[in-house]
């Protein structure tokens, strides 16, 4: 495939482009409404941050590029070609399960506390993200797509340092059990980080934040 450059992992603090697919309002109210009580223990909350992306519940299905390298006009130029990579595709059904702490250690170190909310049926995104991955002339990263790609959905972080926070999104989560939900994507967006351009057929009109 002819990818512009090929990475590793994201760049801490570097703004990048993305294809994604928004959840939809009753399940950011959802998430908006669990997890209020557990908002200040988190570094950021979805639903509660200003950020535009971390604000919005999504999964990345592509990643495009940083900000700094690729004019957003390019996209914009390829727009038709990530819309006939789709074609076909108006919705899908999302399966949701529980919502739980993604825990990373280096060296023994904990170095990473994301709170997720689990896909119960990644096959359908995964799918999706191979489709995409034929747009060609876009970065790659290669721990995070193709083979390596792992759909998921981002609620928040924690401070890995912080152990009384830590302790207390887990008895939370505990406490409060999500039971399995089932959601009808409908937005699969290019995300131009402040501008989103719809590439599903059924939603014909750019949206601006």
């Amino acid at each position: 495939m002819n990818y512009k450059n090929i990475y590793t992992d994201l760049v801490p603090n570097r703004n990048f482009y993305t294809v994604w697919a928004k959840l939809p309002y009753d399940a950011e109210k959802f998430i908006h409404d669990y997890l209020f009580p557990i908002k200040d223990s988190l570094i950021w909350a979805s639903t509660y941050t200003g950020d535009i992306a971390r604000k919005t519940p999504h999964i990345t299905l592509r990643y495009l590029g940083y900000l700094d390298e690729i004019n957003k006009e390019k996209i914009k130029e390829d727009v038709e070609r990530f819309k006939e990579i789709l074609k076909g595709i108006n919705s899908f059904t999302l399966e949701l399960g529980n919502i739980e702490v993604f825990t990373k250690y280096l060296n023994g170190k904990l170095v990473k506390s994301r709170l997720t909310w689990e896909i119960l049926n990644a096959d359908v995104i995964k799918e999706i993200h191979k489709k995409l991955l034929n747009v060609a002339g876009y970065d790659f990263f290669s721990n995070l797509e193709g083979e390596n790609f792992h759909p998921h959905i981002s609620l928040g972080n924690i401070d890995p340092t912080n152990e009384e926070n830590m302790n207390k999104v887990k008895e939370y989560i505990e406490k409060n059990k999500v039971e399995n939900q089932k959601y009808l994507i409908k937005d699969i967006e290019l995300n131009l980080c402040g501008e989103t351009i719809p590439l599903l057929d059924w939603y014909l009109f750019i949206h601006f934040f």
